[in-house]
């Protein structure tokens, strides 16, 4: 996908290879992720989140467009998955800084 920054890229392609020991590079020691209205913090709890997430949904990501403004790249996305009302479209929005994820917000 054109203008996607590489670190969002890597999270996407991460997602699709159930690869959680690359969240390590992804995310800052210190980063957050909100998702359905509960924050995780830090790489443990983030890691943690995903792994569950993943288990639970057992759901598909699929980047449709991007826009970046300053530090923050917004990703429209399609999720499908074992969940009601699947596919649904959500915004990934990453918080980026020194080439981490610093804070990730789904919605």
């Amino acid at each position: 996908m054109k203008d996607i920054p590489e670190v969002v890229s890597a999270y996407f392609d991460a997602d699709q290879a159930h690869d959680i020991e690359a969240l390590n590079q992804i995310f800052s020691d210190v980063a957050t992720v909100e998702d359905e209205n509960i924050q995780h913090n830090g790489i443990v709890e983030i890691r943690t989140w995903w792994f569950a997430v993943k288990e639970k949904y057992q759901h598909f990501l699929k980047p449709l467009e991007v826009s970046n403004t300053d530090h923050i790249s917004t990703v429209l996305t399609q999720v499908s998955g074992n969940f009601p009302n699947s596919p649904v479209t959500l915004k990934f929005q990453f918080t980026l800084e020194n080439g981490k994820v610093v804070k990730l917000r789904i919605y």
